[in-house]
């Protein structure tokens, strides 16, 4: 079973287009939202472990202006 993962993410004004595009070349990264509110861009991911997570969520928050990342694991009912 995949584990799936809402990765919320607040970046610099501006930037939100490039880091989009970033987003697309990271492996498990599924889809991605511009959102209102306390965050600014939600991203779908989805991978076989919680470490291949944790590269996943490293290499966003290496994304030139991301400012800061909260992380959700999603489970099914």
């Amino acid at each position: 079973m995949k584990l799936k993962a809402y990765v919320l993410m607040n970046v610099a004004l501006g930037c939100e287009n490039k880091i989009m595009r970033a987003l697309e070349a990271i492996p498990g990264f599924n889809d991605a939202f511009y959102v209102l509110g306390d965050y600014d861009i939600i991203a779908s991911v989805s991978t076989d472990t919680i470490d291949g997570l944790n590269d996943i969520v490293s290499k966003i928050r290496r994304i030139g202006n991301v400012k800061s990342t909260s992380t959700m694991i999603a489970r099914e009912l």
